[in-house]
């Protein structure tokens, strides 16, 4: 608390906002911080912890959060991949109607 204020007082950042403790607990760590090794992932001060399934897509890690939704924790893991788009294009792109409903 006390380094919110001194950061506060300094401009560095907003005035501090009290949270509760257990409600919307979570935290990102940037892709240095943790590593992933197949079904397993890394985290500081934890050690290992084991994942439900393995990334689903391959690139560049980018960060993680881990966040608490009704006592259970989930890792989102951002991935930055070189594919545009998985969903493929649609077969009629430049098609358009109007509705004028049934009089």
């Amino acid at each position: 608390m006390g380094d919110a204020f001194k950061n506060f007082f300094a401009g560095r950042a907003k005035y501090p906002q009290f949270r509760k403790k257990g409600v919307h607990d979570r935290f990102t760590l940037t892709n240095d911080q943790f590593s992933i090794d197949g079904w397993r992932i890394r985290i500081p001060n934890l050690g290992w912890v084991r994942m439900r399934e393995t990334l689903r897509f391959a690139g560049k890690i980018m960060s993680a959060t881990v966040s608490r939704v009704a006592d259970r924790w989930f890792v989102s893991v951002a991935v930055d991949t070189d594919q545009d788009s998985h969903l493929s294009k649609a077969e009629n792109q430049g098609a358009m109607g109007v509705d004028l409903g049934v009089s």
